[in-house]
């Protein structure tokens, strides 16, 4: 599970924008959302609870300490999630990491995001609409271990 959330870090830090770009605005071509020297703010949504929340800020800290997570749980509940999407963007969070509660109903709210220029990385279920990135984990590598785990 640190992996994935290392491979989210990394994902967002790719979107920011490059150094020493002489004169131009470093990033405006990319669609870029911030810079890693000067920080922003990344909206962690959850459908539920789980170890997600601190794994996720400890692996973006090391990456970007001037950064901050803005965090919402869902508890399960669809129209809740699409509520604290749209409380995120009104409050200008340009990077959502979505871990939707219904993946198939999530288009509207990705489309919103985009709409206001957010940049969107589904987290663990590939949520319909434009989203920009998707990390989820390896089932069968997941199996494996705990597998390995219970006989050790």
């Amino acid at each position: 599970m640190g992996r994935r959330l290392a491979g989210v870090c990394v994902l967002l830090l790719m979107s920011l924008p490059a150094c020493g770009q002489g004169g131009r605005q470093p990033g405006a071509e990319l669609g870029a959302v911030g810079d890693v020297r000067e920080g922003f703010t990344i909206g962690l949504l959850l459908p539920g609870e789980g170890p997600d929340r601190p794994l996720f800020t400890r692996a973006l800290a090391s990456l970007c300490p001037r950064c901050h997570v803005q965090y919402a749980n869902a508890a399960g509940d669809q129209a809740r999630q699409g509520r604290q999407i749209g409380r995120m963007l009104a409050d200008g969070v340009r990077v959502l990491v979505l871990g939707a509660v219904n993946p198939g109903a999530a288009a509207p709210w990705v489309a919103r995001a985009k709409l206001s220029g957010a940049k969107v990385v589904a987290y663990d279920r590939l949520a319909n609409g434009p989203v920009d990135a998707y990390v989820a984990t390896d089932p069968a590598r997941v199996g494996r271990e705990q597998a390995l785990a219970l006989l050790g």
